[in-house]
């Protein structure tokens, strides 16, 4: 029975892999791309072309590409339908999938968040680095290429994957709108729009980017009052999300009995599972609605 569930858990997995992989489907190219290159160099290009929207997409749902949360995550893959299936039966083994995926995908959202406070924290620097160099008489690609080193991580990574796209033929506004819809960060979108009005109308771009600093100094300042004014009621739903969770703990300490008895029963199994699955829900709501504020 062990080993059939074992069995089960790794073909569920693959077929979930097998599932993606035909998933993807390379974009359609123009007939003139087409006839430009040569059949061996579009053979070359298509592998990379689809690496590269896979690591978007996962970059798009906040997922680490380090070797250590990989194997966080195929650890989590594996272990979570295993455990649910050994407790609950093999009835277990799609909501263990399915929970175990629910977790992954909500630790890369709470990542994506982190990263995307740390981006908005830098991002006023960057842009005056950027300026200063524009004043000066430096093009914009080449402003962006020299601030570089000037930044760290997360935001170095991304300005030099667009620093990147740009040498490969792609226009710097089209770079920044593709990391505003791979990282969440919309003010990348008003960089990107900003540079587009300067590649396609010219003039001095160096008051825009004066207004745009201004802009999220001013974001930044309102979010701190919106904050101030909402403590009361980020502590209310902080102590709505922890009450069920602390009462049942309180419960299981006090009369372990009374659980263990329902754990026992089929309906009682059942209506624990329910629980916990409501409890996790309204627990990720309120956590939106927190984080929104």
């Amino acid at each position: 029975m062990n080993s059939a569930i074992f069995i089960a858990v790794v073909l569920l997995i693959a077929s979930c892999v097998l599932m993606v992989i035909a998933t993807r489907r390379p974009k359609a190219v123009t007939p003139k791309a087409a006839t430009d290159k040569s059949p061996k160099q579009r053979t070359n290009e298509r592998p990379v072309q689809r690496r590269d929207r896979m690591l978007e997409n996962w970059q798009r749902l906040g997922l680490s590409t380090s070797t250590f949360m990989l194997v966080i995550y195929g650890v989590c893959l594996l272990c979570g339908p295993f455990v649910l299936a050994r407790v609950s039966g093999i009835g277990g083994l799609g909501i263990g999938l399915l929970a175990s995926v629910g977790l992954i995908l909500l630790l890369g959202q709470i990542r994506k968040s982190n990263k995307r406070r740390k981006i908005l924290q830098q991002l006023p620097g960057f842009i005056d680095h950027l300026n200063r160099r524009v004043h000066v008489g430096m093009s914009l690609n080449k402003a962006v290429e020299k601030v570089l080193p000037a930044i760290n991580n997360p935001l170095h990574s991304i300005a030099q994957r667009a620093v990147q796209r740009t040498s490969l033929g792609t226009e710097l506004y089209d770079s920044f709108y593709k990391e505003a819809k791979i990282t969440g960060v919309q003010e990348f979108a008003l960089l990107g729009s900003v540079f587009k009005v300067n590649h396609q109308f010219g003039g001095s771009v160096t008051a825009a980017l004066e207004n745009l600093v201004e802009l999220l100094h001013q974001q930044e300042r309102s979010q701190r009052e919106l904050k101030s004014m909402t403590g009361e009621t980020r502590v209310t739903a902080w102590v709505m999300g922890v009450a069920p969770t602390a009462m049942a703990m309180y419960m299981l300490v006090s009369n372990p009995q009374q659980l263990l008895s329902m754990w026992a029963d089929e309906s009682g199994r059942q209506a624990l599972m329910l629980g916990i699955g409501a409890q996790v829900l309204g627990a990720l709501v309120l956590w939106r609605m927190v984080r929104s504020l």
